[in-house]
Formats: structure tokens, C-alpha cells, sequence
């Protein structure tokens, strides 16, 4: 997640900056998945976390209204969630990213930001042995 954090910092033109920021968002949505394959953090522990932080709500709806065409399920919110470009002619590419959900405006690097800083405060609480290996997680994954 860090790394896509890094490349929206680096972006090059405002569509790299928009791509790099939604696969971060898409990453963080689908990390509990990983943390769980570790088979040290339950399902449980990762729903009760996540329904403790709206931020983590918000990066699931982005990451979904990203990936797929239209949404089956949209969660508990109420709320729809978008991305927008406010003019900000001192910024790097003249806008800043906005994140509209719940009646609010988020700014994206720092709602990027809170998602991060939430999973790894999620790790510094439990701990979890977080450096398996690529091939050791696809072990794991059951055949279907």
C-alpha cells in the first residue's frame, strides 16, 4: 500500500495520479483478505476493526465503484461515494483530489493517508507475522 502511496506522490500528469490513487484505495480494500490468508488475524477480528473505522468504509466503496461497472452491494452506508477535482491552481496539477461520501468532502491523500495509518496501527495491536512470502500466500489459497 505504501509503494501505491509513493507513486500518487510521484505521479508524472494528473491521470497516473488518479490510477496510482484508486490502486491504492483498491489494495488497502482487498488487504484484510491477505491478513486473513496469514491464518493469524480472523475474519472476526478484521470485520469488527474495520466497522470501528468509517475511513476503511469509505476506501471499500471507492475501491468497489472503481473495479466494477455497477455495485450489487452497496454495504451499510447510506451514502454514495465519488471522486471529484476541486480547482487548486497552487496544487501540482492545478486541482486537489476530493473524496465525497456521507455529505462530506475528504481530501484523498489524507483519507489515503487515515487508511493506512488505521492497518498499521491494526498490525501494531495484533501483531500478525505479516512476511510470508508471495508463493507461501498462494499456497494457502484453496482450489476452486
Amino acid at each position: 500500500m505504501e509503494r501505491w502511496l509513493q507513486r500518487v506522490q510521484n505521479a508524472k500528469n494528473e491521470v497516473d495520479e488518479i490510477d496510482f490513487l484508486l490502486a491504492f484505495f483498491q489494495s488497502c480494500h482487498h488487504f484484510p483478505e491477505w491478513l486473513e490468508l496469514t491464518g493469524q488475524v480472523s475474519k472476526e477480528d478484521l470485520r469488527d476493526y474495520m466497522s470501528r473505522h468509517p475511513e476503511l468504509g469509505i476506501c471499500r466503496d471507492l475501491a468497489n465503484a472503481s473495479k466494477h461497472w455497477a455495485l450489487k452491494y452497496k454495504g451499510d452506508q447510506e451514502y454514495e461515494v465519488a471522486l471529484s477535482r476541486e480547482y487548486a491552481p497552487r496544487n501540482r496539477f492545478g486541482h486537489r483530489l476530493l473524496v465525497i461520501a456521507d455529505k462530506r468532502n475528504y481530501e484523498a491523500w489524507e483519507l489515503a493517508n487515515w487508511c493506512l495509518e488505521a492497518w498499521k496501527r491494526f498490525i501494531d495491536d495484533k501483531k500478525p507475522k505479516v512476511d510470508s512470502s508471495f508463493e507461501e500466500l498462494v499456497e494457502r489459497i484453496p482450489n476452486q
